[in-house]
């Protein structure tokens, strides 16, 4: 029987965008539960959500940043297989979603990971984005450190995540999404406040992990990295 698998959403001010995330997932054959936490938004975020019906919306009262909403959407999703995307993405399909989740649902591959053609530059001597929000892997990797998420930055939780994947030696599957892309925070944003906010995003991160941690980081994932169709990665590589 195919594993059920929970999409969990964390939004903070995506009313403009979040609607063509919840297109994609309306009525998807792979996707069991789709759970959205607002993340204290203060536009339409969860009138757009209800308008669609089939999410879980779960509120938070003030905005508490990324790593919280994360684990208020886990703990309230039901599935043993998580599947995570962000709230903003531009182009998203429902192939773009199966593409990400069968990998895992195979047996392919522990963990999934999104790649989009604006990702920045150096991702793509990789052949993946470390810091991607769009993710498909079991619960079993967080059920024993649930606990360590509370003391996260607000955006800490995807190297948090990538430090769980190393320690347990799992498969990565880096999935390019050609037509899907991330807005920049400065499109999102006004442009000060934009440049603020990712600022604000790269020292989270790096509270997290320190740089020389990130980059040993992104060297290991991409020695558990599997083999992949040609259609499936960006680029030719040996280890």
């Amino acid at each position: 029987m195919t594993k059920k698998v929970s999409c969990i959403i964390c939004a903070y001010n995506e009313a403009g965008r979040i609607g063509s995330v919840l297109a994609a997932l309306k009525d998807h054959p792979l996707v069991s539960e789709v759970v959205v936490v607002d993340d204290g938004s203060t536009d339409g975020t969860a009138k757009v959500v209800r308008s669609f019906g089939f999410p879980r919306l779960v509120k938070h009262a003030e905005n508490r940043g990324k790593s919280a909403a994360f684990l208020t959407a886990v703990t309230n999703a039901q599935s043993d297989i998580i599947f995570c995307i962000d709230a903003d993405l531009y182009g998203i399909t429902p192939e773009n979603i199966t593409s990400l989740i069968e990998p895992v649902l195979s047996g392919e591959a522990d963990i999934a990971m999104s790649f989009h053609r604006n990702n920045v530059f150096y991702t793509h001597l990789l052949g993946f984005n470390h810091i991607t929000g769009d993710r498909v892997f079991s619960r079993d990797l967080i059920k024993d450190n649930l606990s360590e998420i509370p003391r996260l930055t607000r955006w800490g939780i995807e190297v948090f995540l990538n430090r769980l994947i190393i320690e347990k030696k799992l498969r990565v599957m880096s999935v390019f999404w050609k037509n899907v892309r991330n807005p920049p925070k400065t499109e999102k944003e006004t442009v000060p406040n934009g440049i603020a906010t990712l600022f604000s995003m790269v020292l989270d991160i790096l509270t997290v992990v320190p740089l020389h941690k990130v980059i040993e980081q992104n060297i290991k994932l991409l020695g558990q990295t599997v083999r992949k169709p040609p259609e499936r990665r960006l680029i030719n590589f040996k280890l």
